[in-house]
């Protein structure tokens, strides 16, 4: 008798082992997953930058999550959080010159994850 799993749990189970998998190999760098995808996001846009609230909107998690993020990014010396000229309510994250080395460094070593690793069965 086979058993079936649905789609959306095998699709979890992927994601969750993938994710530790970077996870692990960016240990040594002390960065993870999100912090990364943070710099990714930061590097991508024109100005370097974008407001608290569209990292929140983006990557679809809350407020105090982000802010979390940042700040540790921030500790890092990887972006800076400042206010908006505009409106001092609003803050934004902007990539350092250290971010964005570190960001080009990262990208390259997550690329190469251990893809030699053996692979388990789900």
């Amino acid at each position: 008798m086979s058993v079936l799993f649905p789609n959306g749990l095998l699709i979890k189970q992927l994601h969750d082992r993938l994710e530790k998998r970077a996870n692990n190999s960016l240990r040594e760098k002390d960065l993870t997953v999100m912090q990364v995808s943070v710099l990714l996001a930061l590097q991508e846009t024109e100005k370097k930058q974008l407001s608290m609230k569209e990292l929140e909107q983006h990557f679809q998690i809350a407020q105090s999550t982000m802010v979390g993020i940042v700040s540790r990014l921030e500790q890092k010396g990887l972006v800076e959080a400042i206010g908006d000229l505009a409106d001092k309510r609003i803050k934004v994250a902007h990539i350092t010159a250290a971010g964005e080395a570190c960001c080009e460094d990262a990208a390259i070593h997550l690329s190469l994850i251990h893809i030699s690793e053996p692979t388990r069965p789900i």
